[in-house]
């Protein structure tokens, strides 16, 4: 049996830490103090609610906790189908897009 202790060390050393010629490469880039610049952030606010109609919010909810998190009122449970789903992730993404997901939980405004 080979003894795998120094692979073990080396794979959990930071990389920063590991000499050679390749941790040149990896090592991390320091800056002076009050080198950095601020950044001012543009944040859009988006408003997604659930459906007003609170029976179809309990019907769809069950059916979440049935099928373990995946779309009730799709077939195939993928990781695009996981609520919320990569369809409606796509929809709120377009700033112009109002209404409701493909099962009608969640229903975004402008």
């Amino acid at each position: 049996m080979k003894d795998n202790s120094f692979k073990r060390v080396l794979w959990l050393s930071p990389p920063h830490r590991i000499r050679g010629d390749f941790a040149s490469q990896n090592q991390p880039q320091f800056r002076k103090k009050g080198s950095f610049r601020k950044a001012k952030a543009t944040v859009t606010t988006m408003k997604i609610r659930f459906n007003e109609n609170e029976e179809v919010v309990k019907i769809v909810k069950e059916g979440l906790k049935r099928r373990g998190g995946y779309c009730p009122c799709r077939m195939e449970s993928t990781e695009d189908t996981k609520c919320i789903c990569k369809e409606f992730r796509e929809q709120i993404a377009d700033e112009n897009f109002e209404g409701y997901c493909h099962c009608m939980l969640y229903y975004k405004e402008k």
